[in-house]
């Protein structure tokens, strides 16, 4: 039983950065640094993650992975932490989500979809339906929403457990360094 669950860990830091010249633009973001661990036994070894930086002004993240067995059930929940001090304490708990299905049938949480939506406009072709076999994302710029706004000045890890069956093993962990918002300055 321990086989079947799924364990592929990433970890990801971000860099954000404001750069707000008029009242209404949304503050610039930027990749600094990708790091990605792949199970073996989950994973074929080619899977492969980088950053590439064009012109010292854009750096793409890109990621390959190929499954060596079709998901056919894949649980997710979501955590987003702020440092505070010395500390990251949790702002935000999404509940778990069985994706298949999400896929399948869609939903009614608004949060979840603006979560489908950010992650289709980073990396089109990613969210699909089941059976899940990999993910190819190549030169994906960070997306400049309006959400990115509300967020103050800060650091945030984010993260993220996916596994192929309920309450599974820890998957990926994004940590975000969000530097100078000139639009909003505390959380809350």
């Amino acid at each position: 039983m321990l086989t079947e669950i799924l364990y592929f860990c990433a970890v990801f830091q971000i860099t954000f950065q404001a750069q707000n010249k008029k009242k209404n633009e949304i503050p610039e973001i930027k990749f600094v640094q990708l790091l990605c661990e792949f199970d073996e036994e989950t994973f074929y070894p080619n899977a492969s993650c980088f950053l590439k930086t064009w012109n010292r002004r854009i750096t793409t993240g890109n990621i390959y992975t190929v499954q060596k067995y079709p998901w056919n059930e894949i649980f997710i929940i979501g955590h987003v932490y702020f440092k505070t001090n010395n500390y990251y304490r949790e702002v935000i708990t999404t509940p778990q989500v069985e994706f298949c299905s999400l896929m399948k049938f869609s939903t009614s949480n608004n949060f979840l979809k603006q979560i489908i939506d950010l992650a289709e406009s980073v990396a089109p072709g990613v969210i699909h339906t089941c059976p899940y076999v990999g993910a190819n994302i190549f030169n994906v710029t960070a997306p400049k929403l309006s959400l990115i706004s509300s967020i103050p000045s800060g650091e945030y890890k984010f993260i993220v457990n996916i596994a192929t069956q309920p309450n599974g093993k820890f998957v990926y962990n994004l940590t975000v360094e969000y530097v100078k918002n000139s639009i909003k300055d505390r959380l809350g």
